[in-house]
C-alpha cells in the first residue's frame, strides 16, 4: 500500500477506536523518527531553524530525550524538535 492509499484508508474510518489506533501508531512513528534525528547531533554543533520566515542559527547545547536546546547568539535558549535542525556545513 502506497502513501496515498494509506491517506485514503485513514480518511475512510469511520470507528473512534480505529481512528485512535492509528493517532497512537502515528504518534509511534514521530518518536521513533524524532529518536534517529537527534543522534545525528553533537553538542556544541552548529544549527539553523526557521523562525517567523527566517533562519536562526546557534550551537547545540544540550540534547534532550525528545528535544534539543540551541543557545543562540542573544544567549536565549530555543527548545526544538530535532527534525526541524539543520546542521551547519
Amino acid at each position: 500500500m502506497n502513501k496515498d492509499e494509506l491517506v485514503v484508508e485513514v480518511s475512510n474510518l469511520t470507528n473512534n477506536d480505529d481512528i485512535d489506533r492509528v493517532i497512537e501508531a502515528l504518534k509511534i512513528a514521530r518518536d521513533k523518527v524524532n529518536s534517529l534525528t537527534r543522534l545525528s547531533f553533537r553538542v556544541g554543533e552548529e544549527v539553523t531553524f526557521a523562525h517567523n520566515n527566517s533562519r536562526v542559527s546557534g550551537k547545540i547545547k544540550k540534547i534532550n530525550r525528545k528535544n534539543i536546546l540551541v543557545e543562540v547568539e542573544s544567549g536565549m535558549v530555543w527548545t526544538i524538535w530535532p527534525s526541524l535542525l539543520e546542521k551547519v556545513t
